[in-house]
């Protein structure tokens, strides 16, 4: 089955899956779809065609009809894993970005995958490295390269090129099993490491010593670490945000309202722009400015398309990515409006 549409001759083929003839140069190679959830490389597509919306319906042999929708919003899916034998299902934990433009992704039971510049990838777990389980929960890259992962229940890891993964050692009764987020302090060398149940660690990047980050009613139970440019460690927990003075090495006390300071916090952001401070919890988005003292709460009744809060990144325009348990959203913060993505 064919038909001609943008960019030349689709074809559907036996054990082939889907292809793309270019008439012009005369070559075929494979279809990639960028939104499809599946591996039909080595499907039996005996029906194809295109609607006027720019869907492509695919007719399966014994495999019944598949509609792949037409990419929207600028967004395309990158897929890893197909241990599972019918389509693309790693479950994506954390994402770093290194210094020489890789994308390292780490995900919860597939280890992690490393997509270089040039489009090649690795594919590392607890078979073919140091790893010593596969649920990978945070990464943090330091100013030589060296790049420290946490894996849940086993331990902290080291990867430095050529040398590949180390196992990071806990000084007894120490326990790294439960490292679930990282803040890195490049100008003094450590890594400030957050847990659940053993409070705040520091890892001290140059030699990898560990010690435990002491202060009178310091929470144990930490969801999310975020440093800001003056110093401050601001800590979210299951029992609402605190504030660490890395210089006076003590709890600081502000008033960011009662959902911050007694709900469960899951991530927080400091705005390069603003200096404001973005806090995500299970009751919806706090931003919370240092300078005046205020703040404000957003809920669904704002706008936004859930009120759990997993992840808030900032673009450089200075817009809020915000990801919840019910979709995507980005923040205008000067205007307060909110435009929400879900899945197609």
């Amino acid at each position: 089955s064919f038909f001609v549409g943008e960019g030349g001759i689709f074809v559907g083929v036996e054990h082939d899956g889907l292809l793309l003839f270019d008439p012009l140069h005369e070559q075929v190679r494979p279809l990639q779809i960028p939104n499809c959830r599946y591996d039909l490389s080595r499907g039996k597509v005996h029906a194809l065609t295109c609607d006027s919306q720019g869907n492509l319906w695919v007719g399966l042999y014994q495999r019944g009809l598949m509609v792949l929708p037409k990419p929207m919003y600028g967004f395309e899916q990158v897929a890893f894993s197909d241990r599972y034998g019918d389509g693309w299902t790693a479950c994506v934990t954390s994402v770093l970005a290194t210094r020489t433009g890789d994308v390292w992704v780490g995900t919860d039971g597939d280890g992690v995958y490393v997509v270089r510049k040039d489009g090649s990838r690795s594919h590392y777990t607890m078979h073919n490295s140091a790893l010593e389980n596969n649920a990978v929960m945070a990464m943090s890259e330091d100013e030589e390269g060296v790049i420290r992962l946490s894996t849940y229940m086993g331990g902290l890891v080291r990867w430095r090129a050529g040398e590949g993964f180390r196992k990071i050692a806990a000084p007894e009764p120490m326990s790294l099993e439960k490292v679930m987020n990282f803040a890195y302090d490049e100008p003094n060398h450590r890594l400030y490491m957050g847990t659940y149940g053993e409070g705040v660690l520091v890892l001290d990047t140059r030699t990898d010593a560990i010690r435990p980050l002491s202060s009178s009613g310091m929470q144990r139970w930490i969801g999310s670490l975020c440093l800001d440019r003056q110093g401050l460690l601001w800590i979210g927990s299951f029992y609402g945000m605190q504030c660490y003075d890395t210089k006076s090495r003590a709890l600081m006390q502000y008033n960011m309202g009662e959902i911050a300071v007694s709900s469960r916090i899951y991530s927080c952001c400091e705005s390069a722009k603003t200096g404001v401070l973005w806090i995500g919890s299970g009751e919806g988005l706090v931003s919370f400015d240092r300078k005046s003292g205020s703040t404000r709460h957003y809920t669904e009744d704002d706008g936004l398309p859930g009120n759990v809060i997993n992840a808030i990144a900032e673009a450089a325009d200075g817009t809020l990515w915000i990801s919840t348990c019910n979709g995507l959203s980005r923040l205008n913060p000067d205007s307060g409006q909110f435009k929400n993505y879900y899945a197609e």
